[in-house]
């Protein structure tokens, strides 16, 4: 791994678009940045999508961290037409206010990022770095569905971005491989795919995600969100993915009932926490006696809770985030319709996540396990 110098920013602007991002700018913002004049700027946000942390960070009263939202460009042509100059403005207003000496973004594709960087670099020199983005920061893939054509249908997109938004904006072909990114923050720097192992590379360190600032954050967000705070650790959890997947893959629904079927009969107290975007009961087990966890919170907010648990699931960001926030947790994924082919199985063996192994025998409740399910 590409060593680099420790950060040494005294203002920061850091922009991300989904939970994952800002789950892993909170770690960079109480740990490493702490002392810097920070502004986090949550982009993409949508009138019925908005992320569940917003409202709390918005609450708070932090010294030197900032807290903004910009509102989603949209991907269609007329959105762009009409909201992308408007955004664009804002963005240049964040950057002349905040002076970044360092530029942090979850995603470099993104117009936002880019643009930032570009006005940023007029006045003086700004350092750009690349958030991890999840899965895509391993795979090299800008999609896990390649589409036919995919290298001239990229010509084109690159062509047609640079016409409609200037020369600055630079579509690459992998997440965090943009000229604007300089080194990366990673949660495996090791294990990044190889044009972003070209460029330096910094590990988020879990340490900073059991600090007492993220922790207390991930309580408020609990306790906010299902009116009670979490107030012992869990011992199992077992992971759904979503409905479609479900319903495509009925040897997956079985496996998944029959690990919660064998918990039940153990005993055990379960709680349940579906997909997001999960409409529909799918699994073939009761679920009058379990406990609903809100669907909405990234699984990320519960890591400090989760300990030494044993873990099931599918292959997901989630079992990644889990791995690195729980190093001591028992993972195992359950194979999926043509989880065999998929980019990113050989990066979960090399993590240590056991993929289609045998079901394990539960042990005795101990301490009066949970069993915790999770989208």
């Amino acid at each position: 791994m590409t060593s680099l110098r420790k950060p040494q920013a005294s203002s920061l602007l850091v922009l991300v678009s989904t939970p994952w991002q800002l789950f892993c700018a909170l770690g960079l913002l109480f740990g490493p940045y702490r002392h810097a004049r920070r502004r986090l700027v949550l982009i993409d946000q949508r009138g019925d999508r908005r992320d569940p942390w917003l409202p709390l960070l918005q609450s708070l009263n932090l010294p030197g961290l900032q807290i903004s939202s910009l509102p989603a460009i949209g991907k269609s042509p007329l959105r762009k037409l009409l909201r992308t100059r408007v955004v664009l403005r804002q963005i240049a207003a964040l950057v002349d206010e905040t002076q970044p000496d360092e530029i942090i973004g979850g995603n470099d594709r993104r117009v936002e990022f880019q643009y930032a960087m570009a006005h940023a670099n007029r006045r003086r020199y700004t350092l750009g770095a690349y958030l991890d983005d999840g899965t895509f920061s391993y795979s090299g893939l800008s999609s896990l569905r390649p589409r036919r054509y995919e290298n001239l249908l990229r010509r084109l997109e690159r062509w047609s971005s640079r016409m409609h938004y200037g020369s600055w904006y630079d579509k690459p072909t992998s997440l965090g491989s943009s000229r604007w990114v300089e080194y990366a923050w990673l949660a495996f720097p090791q294990h990044a795919h190889p044009q972003l192992a070209t460029k330096p590379r910094l590990a988020l360190d879990p340490y900073w995600y059991r600090r007492s600032e993220v922790q207390a954050l991930c309580q408020r967000l609990i306790e906010g969100s299902q009116g009670a705070a979490i107030t012992r650790g869990f011992d199992s959890l077992l992971i759904l993915p979503h409905d479609h997947l479900l319903r495509a893959d009925p040897a997956l629904r079985a496996a998944l009932s029959q690990r919660l079927d064998q918990a039940l009969r153990n005993g055990q107290s379960v709680a349940v926490k579906r997909h997001p975007r999960s409409s529909d009961w799918l699994l073939d087990v009761d679920r009058s006696h379990l406990a609903e966890l809100d669907s909405r919170l990234p699984i990320e907010a519960y890591a400090p809770w989760l300990g030494q648990a044993q873990i099931v699931g599918t292959l997901s960001t989630a079992l990644l985030s889990l791995r690195w926030l729980c190093p001591d947790a028992r993972i195992e994924a359950l194979s999926q319709h043509g989880s065999l082919a998929d980019p990113l199985l050989g990066l979960y063996q090399r993590l240590g996540i056991g993929v289609d192994a045998p079901a394990p025998k539960l042990l005795p409740p101990v301490n009066d396990p949970v069993w915790l399910l999770v989208g």
